[in-house]
């Protein structure tokens, strides 16, 4: 895959074996990977992203919790920023709808303390 370091443009490749450990999920007690995952078994795409994002940032544990704006950057090479919007949530909320129908890319991440139960990304397809 390629990405972007120091806005210069490297190549990153991994192979398919993927950490696992015994886990339940889709119904059964099994080996699983306890990392990124899918809700369709079989689909291995999330797993080797990770991977390549762990093998970038050094290891699993450095590629855990880091902001979503810094993955941008490196995935897009584009311009990007972190914005707090806890400080003031209406203006927040405005400052979404505009980026929004200027066709922004946008991502929202969660802490490990949040209600959702640890640290997560999503990304904002439409507000």
């Amino acid at each position: 895959m390629k990405l972007y370091m120091n806005g210069r443009p490297i190549v990153v490749h991994v192979d398919d074996f993927i950490p696992v450990k015994e886990l339940w999920r889709f119904g059964r007690t099994g080996y699983f990977p306890p990392y990124a995952n899918s809700s369709h078994e079989g689909e291995i795409w999330p797993m080797i992203g990770e991977k390549i994002w762990a093998k970038l940032t050094g290891s699993y544990a450095n590629a855990e919790s880091g902001a979503v704006s810094w993955v941008l950057g490196h995935v897009t090479n584009d311009y990007n920023f972190q914005y707090a919007p806890h400080t003031d949530l209406d203006k927040s909320w405005e400052k979404t709808k505009e980026w929004s129908r200027r066709e922004y890319l946008q991502m929202i991440g969660t802490s490990p303390t949040s209600y959702v139960g640890g640290s997560h990304a999503f990304v904002i397809l439409k507000a």
